[in-house]
């Protein structure tokens, strides 16, 4: 099996370009035929490697790595590893502009994810794959990755709770008063000063810079 494809040939002009990493060939060219469909440009490879290596030389504008992915071509993918976390962690590094949607069919691995929102990770969206992350959540996670923002949907039980509880366990007791504060004041904004503070929000890293 190759070890990349680069699906559309080079233009002066060209379409966003979206490289999609998962070593399930079916989930991988459903996606990238559902992109090209909205006029993307795709790139396609089953590894971490060779996704450094496309990224590099094609500077897309997004990613959609699988979590589980193998680390070079032509080798096994370790279910144990989250090999795809680490991908969005080079990816990033690389070109902090660029958005990172990371895919999981595991549905407890949104906690590796936190993480990177820990490190200041801005630009990442994180789905689960299945009926309920269909072509309308892609797409959604693709413009919040694309516009710096984070977006966890998960399927875990109580997931929304529990990350919520892990984010709120890494703040300091000052930062956790600052944020009861704030939380009390909400419902004393105008719908305007409403929206300022949310889009103040989805810009702050966890370091408040």
């Amino acid at each position: 099996m190759a070890a990349h494809v680069q699906t559309e040939p080079a233009q002066q002009d060209k379409s966003p370009s979206v490289l999609v990493v998962d070593d399930d060939v079916f989930f991988r060219g459903f996606v990238a035929s559902f992109l090209r469909r909205r006029h993307f440009e795709v790139l396609e490879t089953a590894d971490s490697q060779s996704a450094c290596d496309l990224a590099a030389h094609n500077h897309p504008v997004v990613a959609i790595v699988d979590i589980v992915i193998p680390e070079r071509p032509n080798t096994p993918a370790r279910t144990s590893r989250n090999q795809g976390i680490e991908l969005a962690r080079r990816l990033k590094q690389a070109d902090r502009s660029m958005g990172v949607v990371i895919c999981s069919g595991f549905p407890d691995r949104s906690r590796a994810v936190l993480e990177l929102a820990a490190e200041g990770v801005r630009g990442l969206a994180y789905i689960v794959k299945g009926f309920r992350s269909g072509p309308a959540v892609l797409l959604q996670a693709i413009e919040e990755a694309r516009a710096g923002h984070i977006m966890i949907r998960s399927d875990e039980p109580d997931g929304a709770t529990a990350l919520a509880n892990q984010f709120w366990a890494r703040l300091t007791a000052k930062e956790q008063e600052l944020i009861g504060r704030a939380m009390g004041l909400i419902p004393t904004l105008s719908a305007r000063e409403r929206e300022v503070a949310f889009a103040l929000a989805h810009a702050q890293t966890v370091q408040g810079t």
